[in-house]
């Protein structure tokens, strides 16, 4: 019988990203390929992992 310890909460973004981040963010916002990438990625990084 394994007696594994209780999981802990996986720590989540604490703070919005920077302005750098966002001036990033922003000069790409025309670009529409970029910005199916980006939803794309989300949608993983948001997703279950096994």
């Amino acid at each position: 019988m394994d007696n594994k310890p209780a999981s802990q909460p996986r720590p989540t973004l604490q703070t919005l990203p920077g302005d750098d981040v966002r001036q990033i963010l922003w000069r790409f916002s025309d670009r529409y390929d970029i910005q199916m990438l980006v939803q794309s990625t989300r949608s993983v990084a948001r997703g279950m992992v096994p």
